[in-house]
């Protein structure tokens, strides 16, 4: 009897654990334009971790957009290139875990051993979705008030 339970009962536990998974991962996703605003389709697209060194590339599809899907939290840079343009580059964005972030990049003509690199990024905003998620630094660990530092305990003195 205990093993006909276990039969019946085993696929529960496992629709049950995979109801509700956790996301570690980021997206980095965008549209390339050029100076008219029209979209620019086969570009080039390369994102690196500046903590890690790792990069990814893709190629724009034939409506502009990119996308890079589950990728580890941490520091990026994107680069762009297509054919006509000057390269585009951003500086370095943090990608935090659940994040979508959404980088547009706008192309400029020229050639493409010239390079267009934008200093200051806007704190990026997850547009795509509703999700909220923060991860508290190493600085903002050690300013918690609890003498523990564990945010994770209540009320421990």
């Amino acid at each position: 009897m205990p093993r006909r339970l276990l039969h019946f009962t085993a696929p529960f536990f496992l629709l049950a654990a995979s109801a509700f998974p956790q996301a570690f991962t980021g997206t980095i996703n965008g549209v390339i334009t050029d100076p008219n605003a029209a979209i620019v389709p086969g570009a080039t697209v390369r994102i690196r971790n500046t903590d890690t060194n790792d990069s990814r590339q893709t190629v724009s599809s034939s409506d502009g957009r990119y996308i890079f899907s589950q990728i580890p939290p941490g520091a990026y840079t994107l680069q762009v290139e297509a054919k006509g343009f000057k390269q585009f580059s951003s500086s370095a964005f943090n990608l935090r875990s659940s994040q979508s972030a959404e980088i547009n990049a706008a192309l400029v003509l020229g050639q493409i051993n010239e390079t267009v690199e934008v200093q200051a990024v806007a704190t990026q905003l997850d547009t795509q979705t509703a999700n909220q998620s923060f991860t508290l630094e190493r600085k903002q660990m050690l300013a918690l008030p609890a003498s523990t530092r564990n945010p994770f305990v209540a009320g421990q003195a």
